[in-house]
């Protein structure tokens, strides 16, 4: 019964909502993910996890994210 339920307000939200998709949203990149990834251009993974506080596959993964999503050309033309 919830079962059918669910696929029921599945089918009705893909036929009312042009840009509904299953699953986790991403995670935005807020200010501070904005601040590591600009350290992170400088400085090693380590050392950019060490001063920012987070792990190191946070640093990796805000790396990764700001580079698929296109974010990082406005980072790249520093002087």
């Amino acid at each position: 019964m919830i079962v059918d339920r669910l696929a029921q307000g599945k089918a009705y939200a893909k036929a009312h909502n042009p840009n509904y998709h299953e699953g986790r949203p991403k995670r935005a990149i807020t200010n501070r993910y904005r601040k590591i990834y600009e350290y992170s251009l400088d400085h090693s993974i380590r050392d950019t996890a060490l001063a920012t506080g987070v792990s190191e596959s946070t640093v990796k993964r805000i790396k990764r994210q700001v580079r698929k999503e296109g974010l990082d050309h406005s980072y790249t033309s520093k002087a």
